[in-house]
């Protein structure tokens, strides 16, 4: 029997200190296909692109009354077709994320709840490397700071500075126009510089970066770390050759065994050769795929919930 369904977004959790990519699918219901290193895939991408949805908050309410800032998924009511990105311009009108995915610190136009929380709640200014000279400066919320790393597939990071939310924002912009980080590293331009410095190469990248960020700001804001190593976290073997690319596209089928996953790439040995994916060229695409993949049903989407802004 075949499985699958639309793929909304890619997943990294933790349980016991142990890090794990899966996919969310969406079909009358919401489910996870996990891709545990070692496992077995078979799958194959079907035809068209779709709409993922939007994100709205839940409507639970806090104390007092107030509403909470906890965010759920909700799937296209029209079902569309897309041609680029993954939301119908109904959908991205909707998503109270939208604001947030776009802000630099200036004018908030987020939803006053997300804004609330935003501005009452601890950011950090992070450095993340992948490799080679490139250093990425990102934001995060304090309680989800190493899934952000992780979902990048960074090599390393560390938190340089502290804010809140809007405060945040203005110290990465600085940091990315008058010191030249990086504020997007493409997942081509990942995988290309994979093991191209080695470890050593990015702590000392991230730690001459971190001063040159102290000695721009005031120490009040500064946070002192050591580089975090998130190699650890992708599982991934020691591969003896370059892993070849597959190209997402209708009709691909994709079957063999999971190295595991880095960021967004997802390793799978296929025959005898280590091949690339990238998993975010399947979110918006529905895939089918044989029955007894690893994979976790829920009741809906309603109750997939996202905490915080």
């Amino acid at each position: 029997m075949m499985v699958g369904g639309l793929v909304s977004s890619i997943n990294w959790s933790e349980e016991n200190g142990v890090w794990t990519c899966s996919l969310s699918l969406l079909n009358d219901g919401y489910s996870r296909m996990r891709l545990e290193p070692g496992s077995q895939l078979s799958f194959q991408v079907l035809r068209g692109r779709h709409c993922t949805g939007y994100t709205r908050l839940s409507g639970r309410r806090g104390r007092g009354g107030v509403l909470d800032a906890w965010r759920e998924r909700r799937r296209c009511p029209q079902g569309a077709e897309v041609v680029r990105g993954t939301q119908c311009p109904s959908c991205a009108a909707n998503d109270v994320v939208k604001p947030c995915l776009r802000c630099d610190g200036g004018s908030c136009l987020a939803h006053p709840e997300l804004s609330r929380v935003c501005g009452s709640e601890t950011y950090f200014v992070y450095l993340a490397s992948f490799g080679g000279e490139t250093v990425k400066a990102g934001v995060s919320n304090g309680r989800r700071v190493v899934k952000r790393w992780v979902e990048q597939g960074a090599n390393a990071a560390m938190r340089v500075l502290v804010g809140n939310g809007r405060e945040a924002r203005r110290y990465e912009r600085r940091i990315q126009e008058e010191l030249g980080a990086l504020n997007h590293v493409r997942s081509s331009r990942k995988t290309e510089m994979e093991g191209r410095s080695g470890m050593e190469g990015d702590l000392r990248i991230l730690g001459s970066f971190s001063e040159r960020v102290h000695g721009s700001f005031q120490e009040a804001l500064h946070f002192h770390e050591e580089p975090q190593v998130l190699l650890p976290h992708y599982r991934l073997p020691r591969l003896r050759v370059k892993p070849l690319s597959l190209r997402v596209r209708e009709g691909l089928k994709v079957s063999g065994e999971v190295l595991g996953a880095k960021g967004p790439i997802l390793y799978i040995r296929v025959g005898d050769l280590p091949h690339t994916l990238n998993l975010r060229n399947l979110v918006g695409r529905r895939i089918e795929s044989e029955d007894g993949l690893s994979t976790r049903s829920q009741a809906g989407l309603d109750r997939f919930l996202q905490r915080g802004a």
